[in-house]
């Protein structure tokens, strides 16, 4: 159980630190 917490966990931490990146590139091209 505590595994698959973690795993969602890291999964969805990968989602998000994609997506700021991809914000930080629209944000650098639109200024």
């Amino acid at each position: 159980m505590q595994s698959i917490i973690l795993l969602h966990f890291l999964r969805t931490h990968k989602f998000y630190q994609r997506e700021r990146d991809l914000l930080n590139t629209v944000l650098a091209v639109a200024s």
